[in-house]
């Protein structure tokens, strides 16, 4: 009985191990906005750095996508940083700022803390708004952390900063692009039944127009009308 309680035990103990071992292998590693709140102004530049944690665990790289009011700001530079031997990808597209770190294959494989990347910002315009690391847990096409040697994803925590614009703020059209659609939709609609109805209308006059009414010949001016000789 003894025996067959210390098996039980040690297969339990085996299995929590195993569990706790996965779970710190798997999820380690945060990406963070620094500085966590952001005052500035209309027309100044400013900067945020992206720290990155990988939880003591080696890493073959990272992508991070950073997403931002593209109304409010746009990019003046991107300052990769010193972690990993390359940083093949520097784009910025509507609203996101994409950045790939990867280490070279013979290593330094980055592992602690560090600053991944620094973006510089250009303010449009005031306002309160966010910037936000773009990640959801177990998607790939995000922002992740590459664990060494196995591929798998550790980031599990991101943070962003918000940030308070003073100055004057965008003004908002009354008229967007979908009213505007709309709009000429319905002209369109408007001019293609004016055309189809004026077409049917001339159907209608022609198709009931007497075709038996009798006009006479014209009769000569220089004398009256009487039977031909």
């Amino acid at each position: 009985m003894m025996g067959k309680f210390l098996r039980l035990f040690v297969g339990i103990c085996a299995v929590l191990i195993f569990t706790f071992v996965a779970a710190t292998e798997t999820q380690a590693a945060s990406f963070i906005v620094v500085p966590e709140v952001v005052s500035t102004e209309a027309g100044e530049e400013f900067s945020v750095d992206i720290s990155i944690d990988t939880g003591g665990k080696k890493t073959d790289g990272a992508d991070l996508i950073l997403k931002f009011n593209s109304e409010l700001l746009e990019v003046s530079r991107i300052d990769p940083g010193v972690i990993y031997s390359d940083y093949p990808t520097q784009e910025v597209g509507d609203g996101a700022v994409k950045i790939t770190g990867v280490s070279s294959q013979k290593g330094p494989f980055f592992k602690g803390e560090g600053v991944f990347a620094t973006v510089v910002f250009k303010v449009l315009y005031g306002g309160e708004e966010f910037i936000q690391i773009d990640f959801e847990g177990g998607s790939t096409t995000d922002s992740n952390v590459a664990f060494h040697g196995k591929g798998t994803d550790i980031l599990t925590e991101v943070g962003g900063s918000i940030l308070y614009i003073s100055g004057p703020e965008k003004q908002k059209s009354l008229v967007n692009s979908s009213t505007v659609g709309k709009i000429l939709l319905i002209l369109v609609y408007l001019i293609v039944v004016v055309v189809i109805g004026f077409f049917a209308y001339r159907w209608w006059v022609k198709k009931t127009r007497d075709p038996d009414v009798f006009i006479p010949e014209k009769a000569p001016l220089d004398r009256p009308p009487g039977p031909e000789k």
